[in-house]
């Protein structure tokens, strides 16, 4: 179907769109978020990341103090490897985290523009 034949020009169709899109397009607090993705199917999953991030932050913590008390290059060595692979495991939960709040806050917005389009045509239709 042709805009013209609905009687909406191509421009007055994509400024109803544009107001769509625009409508309600406010982020959720990062608390929100957060406990958003704290729920769900794997809520359990979830929930146990949290207490490993802090355990290897305290696990990286433990080793930058020893790195600098090693009294040879092999223990010095030991122990920046505990960093790195503490920091490191760090950063994947927490990449693993923003990319599981980030899916969310994409399937609600995809929701959301479901709904508007939804709406749009209802309203062209009726």
């Amino acid at each position: 179907m042709n805009a013209n034949q609905d009687g909406m020009s191509e421009r007055e169709m994509d400024e109803a769109i544009h107001r769509a899109m625009r409508s309600g397009a406010t982020e959720l607090p990062l608390l929100t978020q957060v406990t958003e993705a704290m729920a769900g199917r794997n809520w359990w999953l979830n929930l146990l990341a949290m207490p490993v991030m802090f355990a290897f932050f305290g696990l990286a913590v433990w080793a930058g103090v020893r790195f600098f008390d090693a009294p040879d290059a092999r223990g010095m060595i030991m122990w920046a490897v505990i960093f790195l692979f503490s920091t490191q495991s760090i950063a994947m939960l927490k990449l693993w985290y923003w990319m599981l709040m980030n899916r969310n806050a994409v399937a609600r917005e995809v929701k959301r523009l479901e709904f508007q389009v939804a709406r749009l045509v209802e309203r062209r239709a009726g």
